[in-house]
């Protein structure tokens, strides 16, 4: 997979502003909606196991987004 990542969400509002890898921090988790509706995004790559994030993965597919659940270590 040839990804360009274009932001960050983070559920630390602190965070927003920062960089991880040179990848900014463009909001909140719960911001996701401005986020994807800002940008041209054509994939969501989510790193969050939880029940939270039905709604995103409904958003996605509403919006023919693809939705990835992966994992990273850092």
């Amino acid at each position: 997979f040839n990804y360009f990542p274009i932001g960050i969400l983070d559920d630390k509002p602190s965070f927003k502003g920062r960089n991880l890898f040179d990848i900014p921090i463009i909001g909140s988790i719960d911001s996701y909606k401005e986020a994807i509706d800002a940008n041209d995004i054509s994939t969501v790559l989510c790193t969050i196991n939880e029940k939270s994030i039905t709604e995103l993965k409904t958003y996605c597919r509403k919006k023919k987004i693809n939705f990835r659940q992966v994992s990273i270590n850092i």
